[in-house]
């Protein structure tokens, strides 16, 4: 009973030492590691202690266990995830995998079973098929039922109502019927044999019981070629001469149609055998892409863990990230993908870091350093600060970062200043207008060097932003900036009225009348 009851992992461990203990059903011997579903038969429990170990095995295994899972509980084709994961909520199997590992090994199954199914399905109806004709040959011996006749008579039966569609029945007695109007028997136990009408029935019988016996019979073969060798049967000499031509023309036709027949049939049977091939083979190679898609998902996803938790400086290099990879647990799972994959997810957090620490440095120049400042003179400052020798670290040439950072920030204030006066309502299409208008007063009474009292209030409604503030380090441009877009407003004019329509519109409408 302690055998029986060994740990789940000893029952998946590899035999590279040698070939496992326990043999195959068949007898035959296996090399390595066998598959989950041998190893597994109706003694193997698995306990909510082995959750751990099967967390620790090969993602192979898990799904192959997860599948398990699910055939045990004979889950349907067609049922939906949401409805069946609260049935295994307590199973370790379920509770060992990842939820992307439940949904992906789930939706590998419901293909399998859905395949699996069908073929059931088409195996009953074949059976069906088979025991509706059975049930013609022993109930319709003749072609003078009817099929209403035989509806009313058998449609009680279990045969009958096996076939549900009425027009398949339909079609199986029509077969049936033609089947009997062309020579079929039906004998007193209702299995068939062949025959033709017309003629003595028992000479007949022989005689073409004769022509089956000779050898080498085909298409092009005349009743001259046998003659002297049945001449002298009793068989041959009970049939008149015209009805030995005749006979034999039948028996010839019948050769050529059964030969055709059975040669259609054949390459019926191979053209069907290659489907299933080719579907299969599609089946799975699909199952297979995206069984590979999952592992190197997965993989991708232990790697960009690992190195969260182990890959701080962006100047490690890849060779000594790989050494600490190769020892650690997640090694297992992240060899299943190629090096360049595996370097190009390295790389990606490797910019990622990177960019963090620009991201650091900007932040600290906006926090520390006023805008326009030369390198020169924000360098000591910027080294000050505890963050400056990671940063140096990270980013490498300092001077060029700080001078492209710079320009990037002096064009984005002058973006952020227009965009205020855009927003500045005290702005019209007036104002120009107004400000020369005070401008001229002021000099009339000599005050040549006072603002004109519009322009003041325009300035006292900006001085309190930040983005008007920011470009203090080039008050001339910012006053300029100022100028300009008054100048601009009132070239311009006042906005049209919000009922207006869109002057594109408003030209094509004119066109048209």
């Amino acid at each position: 009973q302690q055998q029986q009851q060994q740990p789940l992992l000893s029952l998946l461990s590899d035999t590279d030492e040698g070939a496992m203990e326990q043999a195959p059903s068949n007898g035959a011997a296996q090399e390595g590691r066998r598959p989950v579903l041998e190893l597994l038969d109706d003694e193997t429990s698995v306990t909510f202690e082995e959750v751990e170990t099967i967390k620790g095995m090969h993602p192979d295994d898990r799904m192959d266990l997860f599948q398990i899972m699910l055939a045990e509980a004979n889950v349907s084709a067609f049922a939906s995830w949401e409805n069946e994961q609260e049935k295994f909520s307590g199973d370790p199997r379920f509770l060992a995998c990842s939820k992307k590992e439940r949904q992906t090994g789930f939706q590998i199954y419901i293909k399998m079973r859905a395949e699996q199914e069908k073929e059931e399905r088409l195996a009953q109806m074949r059976a069906a098929r088979e025991t509706f004709k059975a049930m013609l040959r022993e109930l319709v011996p003749t072609t003078k039922c009817t099929s209403v006749e035989f509806n009313m008579r058998c449609k009680k039966d279990p045969r009958f109502q096996a076939i549900e569609k009425p027009l398949e029945r339909e079609n199986l007695f029509k077969e049936h019927i033609e089947w009997l109007k062309q020579g079929g028997k039906v004998s007193a136990g209702g299995t068939s044999s062949g025959g033709a009408s017309g003629g003595p029935p028992s000479a007949k019988t022989a005689f073409m019981d004769l022509l089956r016996e000779q050898q080498g019979l085909h298409a092009k073969s005349k009743l001259a070629d046998i003659k002297a060798a049945i001449k002298d049967d009793p068989r041959f000499k009970a049939v008149e001469m015209a009805l030995q031509e005749k006979l034999f023309r039948d028996y010839i036709k019948s050769l050529d149609s059964e030969a055709d027949k059975q040669r259609r049939a054949e390459e019926s049977l191979r053209a069907r055998a290659d489907e299933v091939r080719m579907a299969r083979m599609a089946q799975s190679k699909e199952l297979g892409r995206e069984k590979q898609n999952y592992f190197r998902t997965e993989a991708a996803a232990q790697l960009q863990s690992f190195l969260v938790d182990h890959v701080h400086n962006p100047k490690v290099p890849w060779s000594e990230a790989l050494r600490l990879l190769k020892a650690d647990r997640r090694w297992d799972v992240c060899k299943s993908i190629s090096d360049g994959e595996l370097q190009d997810v390295f790389q990606k957090h490797i910019d990622m870091l990177v960019e963090r620490q620009r991201s650091l440095f900007h932040k600290l120049i906006e926090e520390k350093i006023f805008l326009l400042t030369p390198w020169s003179s924000a360098q000591s400052r910027l080294e000050e600060e505890p963050l400056w020798p990671q940063l140096e670290q990270a980013l490498g040439n300092m001077e060029r970062e700080y001078e492209s950072f710079m320009q990037s920030w002096f064009s984005r204030a002058q973006k952020d200043l227009r965009e205020l006066l855009r927003e500045t309502r005290s702005i019209t299409e007036k104002s120009r207008a107004q400000i020369e208008a005070e401008r001229r007063a002021l000099v009339s009474k000599g005050e040549d060097d006072s603002m004109p009292v519009h322009l003041r209030e325009i300035l006292q409604a900006l001085q309190h932003d930040k983005r008007y503030i920011l470009l203090e380090c080039d008050a001339g441009l910012r006053e300029d900036m100022v100028n300009a877009y008054i100048n601009e407003v009132e070239r311009d004019g006042p906005p049209p009225p919000p009922t207006a329509s869109q002057p594109a519109a408003r030209d094509a409408k004119d066109a048209r009348k």
